[in-house]
């Protein structure tokens, strides 16, 4: 990136100083802010901001975070419910309490986590309400509510699916939303439009509704589980698996942030039932898929991984990158890479999640134990970011 051109500074002092900036950790970054307004200036800078996270992640990309979220059981616990630790690495000896630093006017419930860029989307009230948090800057955002026009008073709004990343142009945050109408009285849901989507734009603080074309591959899916509304955003498109409603067969949905529009990717092959899960690969930044057999007593564990690659030509294909076959009987779910060859995994009739090496098809040391009445709301990897609204 050339200073002198795209930062509009005119001197060498200013492309000095922003080169030796762009060297030193997070904690410095933020110290530097208040040095003066010219500093303040050049660090809130998208182009400086953009450039600095990548360099970042280049380096940390064999020493990312580990963010674990528990939730409690007890539904009446007004406080307390929810934990939210940054563990340092996946050693999980030293750890940054999340919950205290939330500010005063946020919900410390969230239904809800999306993580993207270091950046989490915490989701409320039945995923009506919204909050972008970014813990490292500690700034936040209030997203503003969505106009649902021309709906009855006893029509209530559900929450089909949700999902939050960047758009890969011009890195832009972006929140995906997608809601149909139920009305209370009748029982019935509403049969014009079926489902509403609307896509939240950073830049505009404000929510538009897509439709049209852009949505076709989005209406062609019956179901998508909650336990695929989490996966993230990997260079600009988040994906789900979904049943596609011509038969039931497993799909992914995939919205692209920067078109705006929804595209369908078919499975490695056909298959109607059990399950399959979306796995981010931190040192590639890619997506791969794990399909489990569709019961615990099929031959070779718990399935394939597979990889997701496109040609120069826009293409979708997938090559197997793993079978885990019956060295690992204990695997009840796979649940997270920390990198290309450690996965953080379930064992079968228990609530500890272990880090499972998949090259020495051994269990590691590190354990993350559930305490009574806690369970495992999501674990994701975590780099830093000082990335500022724009």
């Amino acid at each position: 990136m050339s200073r002198r051109s795209t930062m509009s500074t005119d001197d060498f002092n200013d492309d000095l100083l922003a080169e030796i900036l762009l060297r030193q950790p997070v904690k410095s970054i933020l110290r530097f802010k208040s040095v003066s307004k010219a500093w303040c200036s050049l660090l809130e800078n998208p182009l400086f901001v953009s450039e600095y996270d990548v360099n970042y992640l280049n380096k940390k990309k064999k020493s990312s975070h580990l963010l674990i979220i528990q939730n409690h059981l007890d539904e009446h616990l007004f406080c307390d419910r929810i934990r939210m630790r940054l563990f340092d690495d996946q050693t999980l000896t030293s750890y940054q309490d999340l919950i205290p630093q939330l500010p005063p006017s946020i919900d410390r419930r969230p239904l809800g986590v999306t993580v993207h860029d270091g950046v989490l989307c915490l989701l409320h009230n039945s995923y009506r309400d919204m909050t972008l948090w970014n813990p490292v800057t500690r700034e936040f955002r209030l997203v503003p509510k969505i106009c649902h026009e021309k709906i009855r008073p006893t029509t209530e709004l559900w929450n089909k699916f949700s999902g939050f990343g960047s758009d890969s142009s011009s890195s832009e945050f972006k929140v995906i939303q997608c809601y149909f109408y139920f009305d209370s009285m009748n029982k019935k849901r509403a049969l014009e439009p079926p489902r509403h989507y609307f896509v939240y734009r950073v830049s505009t603080n404000s929510w538009i509704e897509i439709r049209g074309k852009h949505v076709e591959a989005a209406n062609a899916i019956q179901h998508i589980p909650y336990a695929s509304r989490s996966n993230g955003c990997v260079k600009g498109v988040h994906y789900w698996v979904g049943n596609k409603r011509d038969g039931g067969d497993l799909s992914i949905l995939a919205f692209h942030f920067s078109a705006e529009v929804f595209e369908s990717i078919d499975f490695p092959s056909s298959r109607r039932q059990g399950r399959g899960a979306l796995l981010r690969l931190p040192d590639e930044d890619r997506i791969s898929l794990w399909i489990p057999p569709n019961n615990a007593d099929d031959i070779g564990g718990i399935g394939d991984v597979w990889l997701l690659n496109k040609d120069d030509k826009g293409q979708y294909f997938w090559t197997k990158l793993l079978r885990i076959n019956d060295h690992f009987p204990q695997i009840g779910r796979m649940l997270r890479f920390w990198n290309n060859n450690e996965v953080f995994i379930n064992i079968r009739s228990a609530d500890h999640v272990f880090l499972c090496n998949l090259e020495t098809e051994k269990l590691g040391d590190v354990e993350i134990k559930m305490k009574e009445d806690w369970v495992l709301f999501g674990i994701y990897t975590y780099e830093k970011s000082v990335s500022y609204w724009l």
